[in-house]
């Protein structure tokens, strides 16, 4: 037997430290899932748009090594990137629409293009994410960024 009285604490936790545990973590989880969530909206634009890109550079790659034109189609209904050069046609899955409709730009055997075009690509649960690729007339540059009233503002 013990000389004094010796309570024990390990009796496990108190019906108010779990109800304030479950409460921070409702809010924490509160804060975090509409970023989750906005981040996986951003990724599946960003998919979609990378499609696109690289065939857009496949396609000028390809007019420049062949020595000849080269016709690329970005069709909206069908979410298909298709072209007379390219190695194989690109579907993007991503819940996309491309709402500048139907599209073709055609790259000279220098890779030149005399039509340069802006894909905007837009998801259809959420209006917020607006990805845009711009393809230069001439050298045929290529440039993403966001969607901002109309335009494409590009980061790169």
């Amino acid at each position: 037997m013990l000389p004094f009285n010796v309570r024990k604490l390990d009796r496990g936790f108190t019906l108010i430290e779990m109800i304030a545990v479950t409460a921070i973590l409702s809010i924490v989880a509160a804060l975090a899932v509409p970023n989750v969530l906005g981040m996986l909206n951003r990724n599946q634009a960003n998919s979609a748009l990378g499609e696109i890109e690289g065939a857009i550079k496949e396609a000028q790659k390809l007019a420049i090594r062949n020595g000849q034109s080269c016709t690329l189609n970005i069709i909206a209904a069908t979410r298909t990137v298709s072209g007379t050069c390219l190695i194989r046609n690109r579907v993007f899955q991503a819940p996309v629409s491309l709402p500048n409709g139907d599209q073709t730009i055609i790259f000279s055997g220098k890779g030149n293009t005399s039509n340069g075009i802006t894909v905007r690509v837009s998801l259809d649960n959420n209006a917020n994410v607006d990805r845009c690729l711009t393809v230069a007339t001439g050298l045929g540059i290529m440039r993403t960024g966001d969607m901002n009233g109309g335009n494409c503002v590009t980061r790169n």
